[in-house]
């Protein structure tokens, strides 16, 4: 932002970005103007998801060295993913088997221990938190926690949805998350 003088921003992010986007609105409030937060890591599950059960048998679903592996991650990420030729799917593994160092860096790193539950009651700005229902990574049991610790944010779960809403509700996403930022407009004295 500062590099493209950008002073104020609607942060929006899933996932370890859901994390982020709750972080810097903690941590930079005179630069946060919303926050969303989709399906976001960061707080515990009470009820652990299939990634949680996975990790407690010492396997590790993001990281994989065949493209096998990525016929069992992929499944996890959506409830009714998408439809893609072989090739792709082969490509998209090739990449992460590409990348499973730096994969394995950034999994450790995001899975600390941090104070985010303690401080997101500093949240003032607005906030939406996103869930699918039938996320398998992070699961829902986790969306109360952020609700009360986030007692004013704008809460809506999707059943049949897993972990990438923006991706299996592409349209319905955008307009929710549209929808968010005009009353936020329209709530803004003139």
């Amino acid at each position: 932002m500062d590099q493209l003088g950008i002073p104020k921003a609607h942060v929006i992010g899933n996932s370890m970005g859901g994390h982020i986007a709750a972080q810097m609105a903690v941590s930079h409030p005179d630069r946060v103007l919303s926050a969303g937060l989709v399906d976001p890591a960061g707080l515990p599950q009470p009820h652990p998801s299939d990634m949680q059960k996975m990790l407690a048998q010492g396997q590790n679903p993001f990281l994989f060295d065949t493209r096998k592996g990525f016929e069992t991650f992929y499944p996890m990420t959506m409830a009714s993913p998408p439809w893609m030729p072989g090739y792709v799917l082969d490509a998209i593994a090739d990449q992460y088997i590409a990348r499973r160092s730096q994969l394995a860096l950034i999994f450790q790193q995001s899975h600390q221990p941090t104070d985010l539950q303690a401080r997101l009651p500093q949240v003032k700005v607005p906030t939406l938190l996103l869930w699918g229902k039938e996320d398998r990574l992070i699961d829902v049991s986790a969306m109360p926690l952020w609700q009360a610790a986030l007692p004013h944010a704008k809460a809506v779960v999707w059943d049949g949805i897993g972990h990438m809403p923006m991706v299996e509700r592409p349209g319905q996403t955008a307009e929710l998350y549209q929808a968010f930022l005009k009353d936020l407009h329209q709530q803004v004295p003139r």
